[in-house]
């Protein structure tokens, strides 16, 4: 921890063994919160090299680095899976985040195919149609970031941490967007409602 504090003040690089301890443990319990997002950006910014695209400490949409689009896309397909069947004992992250985070190419082709049998789902049920839109526009964008580039069988340490931060910031994305909605609805009066609350009634006149 005093290494940690006096390279987040001098701006100094860290050991490469912070990191890799560091995605041992989130491979290994699948907990990836605020503090360890913040963690995961301090190393990485101080092992970017020259010419790299900067870690945002927010959901950066336009960065087009593969290993952060392929965490945006993990958190994609999580919240593809969510909508389609709600709450399950062993989702996506739960299940597959310790192969998605180092081999890529060993997992997703077949949540990319799962994923696209609850759009399906989705796509027929009368209230979520409009999910399944906007699931697939992601994906979309997702894919036009990726570019041809093909699906890498292995990610480095640095990579792997890019694509935490990916998966962070785009679920934490998510979840305040989801909050700003429910927050709208509540606060939205039901259709025909008026308010009536400085309506003054009149008696008859003399």
């Amino acid at each position: 921890r005093p290494r940690l504090l006096r390279a987040a003040l001098t701006d100094t690089r860290l050991p490469p063994q912070f990191l890799a301890r560091l995605l041992q443990r989130i491979g290994s319990d699948r907990r990836l919160d605020s503090a360890r997002a913040a963690l995961l950006r301090l190393l990485l910014t101080r092992s970017i090299r020259p010419g790299e695209e900067p870690v945002t400490p927010e959901l950066d949409p336009d960065a087009r680095h593969p290993a952060y689009v392929w965490g945006r896309m993990f958190a994609t397909l999580a919240r593809i899976q969510r909508d389609a069947l709600g709450e399950v004992n062993a989702g996506i992250e739960d299940r597959f985040l310790r192969v998605a985070m180092t081999r890529p190419q060993a997992v997703y082709p077949s949540l990319l195919d799962k994923a696209n049998k609850h759009l399906s789902r989705l796509r027929r049920s009368s209230d979520k149609g409009g999910w399944a839109t906007l699931r697939e526009r992601r994906l979309a964008e997702l894919h036009e970031l990726l570019g041809p580039r093909p699906l890498p069988a292995t990610l480095t340490a640095e990579d792997q941490g890019r694509f935490l931060l990916g998966l962070y910031h785009q679920r934490a994305d998510d979840l305040r967007a989801m909050r700003e909605q429910a927050a709208k609805t509540k606060n939205t009066p039901p259709s025909g409602d008026t308010d009536h609350s400085d309506d003054t009634e009149e008696g008859p006149t003399a």
